[in-house]
């Protein structure tokens, strides 16, 4: 994948800490795999928001066949095993 060359402004002691736990890793790999690390959370985060909002949208009616799904779904299960 194609990569960008950027400038960053780091605290030392921060920047100290972080490169004596990366076991040899360029500094780059390190602020690459903490900020992958940050934007799958942030993605985690969104997703979660908006299945809540999915569900507290859902009439009477709709949340009563979602649990018998979800029933019909963990009854599949238990005759599986």
């Amino acid at each position: 994948m194609p990569k960008a060359k950027v400038s960053v402004t780091l605290e030392v002691k921060l920047l100290q800490s972080a490169m004596k736990l990366a076991r040899g890793r360029t500094r780059s790999d390190v602020v690459q795999s903490a900020l992958a690390q940050w934007v799958r959370l942030r993605s985690r985060e969104q997703l979660d928001r908006e299945i809540e909002v999915y569900y507290g949208s859902l009439s009477d009616a709709e949340r009563h066949e979602d649990e018998r799904w979800a029933g019909l779904g963990e009854e599949t299960l238990r005759r599986a095993r």
